[in-house]
Formats: C-alpha cells, structure tokens, sequence
C-alpha cells in the first residue's frame, strides 16, 4: 500500500513538538526554498522552511517517527532499514566533539556502539574564525578555505605535510596528522595516511612559487621507488587545487594528464 507522503508529514507535524535550534542561522541557511529539507546533521529530523520574504527563510526542526530515517532523496520519513546511515554516526566522526564544516560544530556523547549528537554550534557565532580539526580556531592557516576538486575522498594540504581535507559533498573538513607525522603523498601502494617522519622526504610539499606563468601543474618529488596519484594545479604561489589520478597512474606535466605507470 503506498503512503500518502502529504498525509503523513501532515500527522508528523501535528504530532510532534517542534524541536528549537540552538544555532537556527545555520538551519535557515539550509533552506532554499519554501517547504521540507533534510537536516544538515541528523538524519532522524527534517527541516520545515518558511519563507520570511526577500529570499531569507526560517527552519523549524521535527522528528521522524521512532524507527525511521529522512530520505533526501524521497523527502519523507522512511523505515531507517530501507536507508543507509548517515546520521549522528556519520556527524559524530567517533568523537565527543568534531567539525561538521568549515564553521560548524558538533557535540556528541557515546551510547554503547553508537554515537548521538547533543549540540552544534557556529564557530562565527562564538567570535572565532573556523572549526578545523575537532575545534574552533583563529589560525589564519587552518582556517583557509579549501576547494574540493571532487565529491568525496581525502587530500593532503598543498602547504602543510603534516594536514589533509576529508572531502564529503564537495565540502572540506580539515584534519591534522599526529605529532612528528606525515601524510604519505608518497607510497608504494598509492594508499593514503599518516606516517612517520623519519627525513625531509617524509614531508612533501607543493611549491608554487617557482614560475610566474600561472596556472600551471605541480607535482610530488617522490623517491626511493615511492610514486603519488596526488597533483597540483597552482592558481598562485600561495594557492592550490589539489586533484586525484585513479589507482595506478600518475600525473605526468609535460603531458598534463594521468598516465599509466611506465606508459610515459
């Protein structure tokens, strides 16, 4: 039998009490257009957005009913079996307090397995200039923004050995390695890390700096039989888009592409 989708949004709004925001900016900043949207940090709640006129929106937040999960793409409340999770788990990154993005948030405690999100905040609301790493900061180098070159995947910091993005819907969340490591631009199984600094090599960076003729490709200096599937296109010398080749290849600049190792 299928669900009238009307009909039960209508009973889920009647039916339960609207949850306040503690942070209702960055909720309205969800919304785009008048009506429903899916929760930017919890897939067990949707978003109801009011049009307040001149393109500016206010988000309300409601539940799902127990055992169910919103679906961004049905935008509806489905049984959370049919759904796979990307809630709180996925918000909560396994810590008591993480960056959603580049100004959000969260605060989340441990219930057995599982992680549950407690509380988000703006860092901007806080008087501070970004979240990176698992707090709010005002380092002028954390807090630079970072341009994801695909939907989703890791890629080290052009600048800094010892920082990398995770990209998830083109949206950066920058990270640190830990003390006296590095990310490991360079390997022999192209997998991505952190790794002992044990000498200079261990550290690699991108130097735009070299030539004038903007925009060009830069590459990884690998040794000792490492490779890197990481590029560089340098904008300037202080700015960088950071690109992916697929498993195997390599980017090669004199042919500005990826090729198969020993192909070139």
């Amino acid at each position: 039998m299928q669900t009238d989708k009307s009909l039960y949004f209508t009973l889920v709004i009647l039916g339960f009490t609207a949850f306040a925001s503690s942070e209702g900016s960055v909720l309205d900043e969800s919304c785009t257009q008048p009506g429903l949207t899916y929760h930017p940090f919890d897939d067990k709640m949707f978003l109801v957005c009011f049009d307040e006129g001149e393109d500016h929106y206010i988000a309300k937040e409601y539940p799902c009913a127990s055992g169910r999960t919103f679906s961004k793409e049905e935008l509806t409340c489905l049984p959370s079996n049919e759904i796979a999770a990307t809630g709180s788990d996925a918000v909560c990154k396994n810590k008591a307090m993480t960056c959603a993005d580049n100004d959000m948030f969260v605060v989340c405690v441990q219930e057995g397995s599982d992680w549950k999100l407690v509380y988000n905040g703006s860092c901007s609301s806080k008087n501070r200039t970004c979240c990176a790493g698992d707090s709010c900061t005002d380092d002028e180098a954390s807090c630079k923004p970072y341009t994801c070159t695909t939907d989703s995947g890791y890629y080290p910091d052009p600048h800094d050995c010892m920082a990398y993005y995770q990209c998830k819907g083109k949206q950066a969340t920058p990270q640190k390695c830990q003390v006296n490591k590095a990310t490991t631009v360079c390997s022999t199984n192209d997998e991505f890390g952190c790794d002992d600094i044990h000498t200079v090599d261990d550290c690699q960076e991108i130097d735009c700096s070299g030539r004038p003729d903007y925009p060009f490709f830069q590459v990884y200096d690998c040794k000792n039989g490492k490779h890197t599937v990481y590029y560089a296109l340098c904008l300037s010398k202080d700015e960088a888009l950071m690109f992916k080749c697929p498993p195997g290849e390599s980017f090669v600049t004199k042919e500005n592409k990826c090729t198969k190792r020993g192909d070139s």
